[in-house]
């Protein structure tokens, strides 16, 4: 009835269709129809176009997309990133836990000038979060957060003594 090309691509659960001179694969199954009082085949899927090559999926197949796409604002990001790499490296310095932090929330705040409530949402949307993965910025979170960073003065005046003091140096040459 088939040739033997076309029968090794027979499975259980699937069926072989010969239209026009060529045949296809469908996948199928059966459910019981109480009104014909026998079970009832059912085409669930098509698989593809047999030839003497193999199978040929169909191209909604070939052409599903690996992950899911986002989109994420990079480019007043990644400038930031770079005119103020020298702040992020010192923040990441003196401040080792929290340096990805600090620095993406300056920069979120100076993007988009919105207050702390709203910086998770635009951290989301931000490449920022890609380079600096899983920081809690929601808005309770900097709320605790500021209050016990703005205790620790200590680091704070030696982050700023170091960041000013060698960006003073630079425009002095």
């Amino acid at each position: 009835m088939y040739p033997d090309w076309v029968l090794e691509h027979k499975t259980k659960g699937t069926n072989i269709s010969r239209i026009s001179g060529k045949y296809y694969l469908y996948a199928v199954s059966s459910k019981w129809n109480k009104e014909k009082g026998r079970a009832q085949k059912i085409t669930t899927e098509y698989l593809g176009r047999i030839t003497e090559e193999g199978l040929i999926p169909p191209k909604q197949k070939t052409m599903q997309i690996a992950s899911p796409i986002t989109v994420k604002e990079y480019g007043a990001s990644s400038l930031l990133r770079e005119i103020g790499s020298d702040i992020a490296e010192k923040l990441l310095e003196i401040f080792p836990n929290d340096g990805g932090r600090l620095f993406t929330m300056s920069a979120l705040r100076l993007i988009e000038q919105s207050p702390f409530k709203r910086i998770e949402h635009y951290y989301s949307a931000s490449y920022l979060s890609e380079i600096y993965k899983g920081l809690n910025l929601s808005s309770g979170s900097i709320s605790g957060f500021m209050k016990d960073f703005g205790g620790n003065r200590e680091k704070i005046v030696e982050f700023i003594y170091e960041t000013l003091h060698k960006r003073k140096r630079a425009y002095d040459i």
